[in-house]
């Protein structure tokens, strides 16, 4: 088990993307899934879809998306809503200087409101205010469960060090995580070895 406590920041970022209802993913062909036949027109689409959060006139978020699609389908005979962000997405947080501690980009991206349910897919990139990289191509975030969870490889890149698996699991706050089949690669400084 590796507990890195570096991705703090992130859950704020999932947190806002996830009332944002703006979590993306990739629609690769044959995914039936991910986005509905449109029998009709969706709720609402927007293109070229950019927000920004302030506080006390300071950026503390910011969010684009090429296409954000708001829309309904029936789900065991009840109608759920959900947003697609089908052409990507890039989400950035900003600390109280303006500068950015966060970042969060993926190709698509879901969210099911009812099911509190966020998922991205497909180049999915996560960095902190450390520098540090986490890279998948599926992640996605059970809100009510506090849960974020991958069921493909995982790659963590640090200053020293590249921590791989081919899956993980982690609380919201990233503090308790878990990478299965884990390898790590470090770097080594020759002289560190020989003064020791």
């Amino acid at each position: 088990m590796l507990v890195i406590k570096k991705y703090r920041n992130i859950v704020a970022l999932l947190l806002v993307v996830s009332t944002l209802f703006l979590f993306s993913c990739n629609n690769s062909e044959g995914d039936e899934n991910i986005l509905p036949d449109y029998k009709h027109e969706p709720i609402s689409t927007a293109e070229n879809f950019s927000l920004t959060f302030t506080d006390s006139a300071k950026v503390t978020m910011h969010f684009t998306a090429p296409e954000l699609i708001i829309d309904t389908k029936e789900i065991n005979e009840e109608v759920q809503q959900f947003k697609v962000c089908p052409k990507g997405f890039i989400v950035e947080r900003f600390n109280n200087d303006g500068v950015m501690v966060g970042k969060i980009s993926a190709d698509y991206g879901k969210q099911e409101e009812a099911l509190n349910r966020f998922e991205a897919r497909g180049n999915v990139v996560v960095l902190n205010e450390k520098g540090d990289t986490l890279k998948t191509e599926h992640l996605i975030y059970l809100q009510k469960k506090k849960k974020i969870y991958s069921d493909v490889f995982v790659k963590i890149i640090q200053e020293n060090r590249i921590i791989t698996g081919d899956s993980f699991e982690s609380d919201e706050n990233f503090e308790n995580r878990v990478l299965y089949n884990s390898k790590i690669q470090m770097d080594i400084d020759n002289e560190d070895i020989q003064n020791k």
